[in-house]
């Protein structure tokens, strides 16, 4: 977009006459996740305009193609919906739509999983957005900006008092009606996908990590020639497959270097035409993953957990922070080395339970009363516009 066209847009925003009826979306990671999910359920009921923000090329096109309307996002027509909206709906934060022009609308946040990693105002990396010696002034743009959301669906009641508390959201403009991802899961449970290259009866291993900022990952992660071996020859043994879902923002050049693509019967989700982790957890037997979120969705359906992080001390002592519930879990549980993790594979696909915290199936278990999520949040949000 160009600039002066931006800076002109975000100054008459505040102003510009907007209707409620224009309903526009936006994923900074793609056509996925939460605002996907809703988005597709609102552009087949009522007489709403559903509008999809695309960041690139191809994914208008891919929006397009499934009979939906979008534009693209730094397009004219990005910015006259994006003035023109009254509502906009984001999972990940102002940066899903057009920043400074959502700010005139009612925003609603869904929001993106359960904390684990500190947020917002509780996390002191976020107070280092503007450097280290205007942490005051980032605090302040963060919590001013948070004061624009109209509401805040959350998945469960702990994620609710986190986000609450951190993004300094009124209680007011909260709801826990479940997330639209769970509509979606449960389809997948109703009907799961298949994949070339996975073998039908095949066991399905999930290894989900999440990011690493500055592609941070110790040599720890990276296999050597003997644990290729070992863990090919377990997986080959017990026709099993280890589907690697990496985070968006981990490039394919940080995966190679960890060498488990070298690994017989691994395959990274990209390869087999996996776009969306939530289309996994219909198909996994186990979850590796250490502090992703998507283990609080993945035990919507599963409950075998292993949690690997060979970085554990590392990553605690450094300015993201983590939530106390989660680091007394990951504390007691964590697998710190591949010699350690194969070892406990072998003995999950021997026919062994693998133990996952009560404290995490207390937490899920109320997201497992949440059904037809998207159709409460649809009918509670049209009272709260009216």
């Amino acid at each position: 977009m160009n600039n002066i066209v931006y800076m002109v847009a975000c100054l008459i925003t505040l102003i510009f006459p907007r209707s409620n009826s224009i309903w526009v979306f936006g994923n900074k990671k793609g056509f996925t996740d939460n605002t996907r999910y809703f988005f597709e359920h609102s552009s087949g009921i009522g007489k709403n305009k559903c509008i999809w923000l695309a960041a690139s090329d191809p994914e208008l096109s891919e929006v397009k193609s499934l009979g939906y309307e979008a534009v693209k996002k730094d397009s004219i027509l990005g910015i006259f919906y994006s003035l023109r909206s009254g509502v906009q709906f984001m999972c990940n934060g102002f940066g899903d739509l057009n920043r400074g022009l959502a700010l005139g609308a009612k925003v609603v946040n869904f929001w993106h999983g359960t904390p684990i990693k500190k947020v917002y105002l509780d996390a002191e990396h976020d107070s280092k957005r503007f450097g280290k010696h205007l942490r005051f002034a980032s605090r302040l743009a963060l919590a001013t900006l948070n004061k624009f959301i109209f509401v805040y669906y959350a998945s469960n009641s702990l994620e609710l008092n986190l986000i609450t508390g951190a993004a300094r959201i009124s209680r007011k403009k909260t709801a826990c009606l479940g997330s639209p991802r769970f509509d979606y899961i449960r389809k997948t449970l109703l009907n799961p996908p298949t994949y070339q290259k996975i073998p039908k009866n095949s066991k399905v291993i999930l290894f989900a990590p999440t990011w690493r900022e500055n592609a941070n990952w110790p040599d720890s992660y990276t296999l050597t020639d003997a644990e290729i071996s070992t863990l090919g020859e377990i997986l080959s043994l017990h026709e099993c497959s280890l589907i690697l879902k990496p985070h968006p923002l981990t490039s394919l050049n940080e995966i190679i270097k960890w060498r488990i693509l070298e690994v017989k019967n691994v395959f990274i989700a990209s390869e087999i035409g996996m776009k969306d982790i939530n289309e996994a957890y219909a198909i996994s037997d186990l979850l590796i993953t250490d502090i992703s979120s998507a283990l609080f969705d993945y035990l919507i359906t599963g409950e075998s957990i292993i949690f690997f992080m060979p970085d554990l001390d590392e990553y605690m002592t450094g300015d993201r922070g983590i939530y106390d519930y989660y680091r007394e879990v990951i504390n007691s549980s964590c697998t710190k080395g591949w010699p350690e993790l194969i070892n406990k594979i072998k003995i999950f696909l021997t026919g062994s339970k693998v133990t996952t915290s009560d404290l995490l199936f207390k937490i899920t278990e109320e997201a497992k009363t949440k059904k037809r999520t998207c159709e409460s949040i649809y009918n509670d949000l049209q009272t709260r516009i009216q």
